[in-house]
């Protein structure tokens, strides 16, 4: 079995980042630096079976399981909340019916209720800010792309299996 911590390499590796480093101080410069590479890096997912939430959380994080546990932690600072929102955003509009607000809300250790509030909160705010909106978009669609590569190939023609 895998645990996160291996995915995190994995998911490192195959996207060619550089592991954060151990003690990280001024978080926010951090993130923001994060975020510029996020936007602009290509996702090759080369040799992973299936993009799942966890693969999601962890391409938010960069791979760096502290991160991840601040997001899974009670914190409140800025940067984790939005890290939250997007990872919420993101995970509903890529798994509309597949994954339930409550699946979704457990990989951060949140309820259904922050969950949706999480996924309202960022429609609104890209409704306000148009660079957020882009920026969005464009992850979105990349993603999309990944999962569509990394489906079995009856998923791109059809909702059933072949029939033999």
């Amino acid at each position: 079995m895998q645990t996160t911590g291996d995915l995190s390499i994995k998911i490192l590796n195959y996207l060619e980042i550089p592991a954060l480093p151990d003690k990280i101080e001024g978080v926010q410069k951090l993130l923001i630096e994060a975020k510029l590479e996020w936007i602009s890096h290509p996702i090759q997912w080369n040799e992973m079976e299936e993009f799942t939430l966890l693969s999601l959380l962890s391409y938010l994080c960069k791979g760096d399981d502290q991160l991840i546990g601040r997001i899974q932690s009670k914190n409140r600072i800025t940067e984790l909340v939005k890290l939250r929102r997007e990872y919420c955003w993101l995970a509903k509009k890529l798994w509309k019916d597949e994954k339930s607000w409550r699946e979704i809300g457990s990989w951060i250790h949140r309820d259904h209720a922050s969950v949706i509030h999480h996924y309202n909160k960022m429609n609104i705010k890209m409704e306000k800010n148009r660079e957020l909106q882009i920026n969005m978009m464009t992850l979105l669609r990349e993603l999309r792309e990944v999962i569509v590569e990394k489906a079995p190939a009856y998923s791109r023609v059809s909702s059933s299996p072949p029939i033999n």
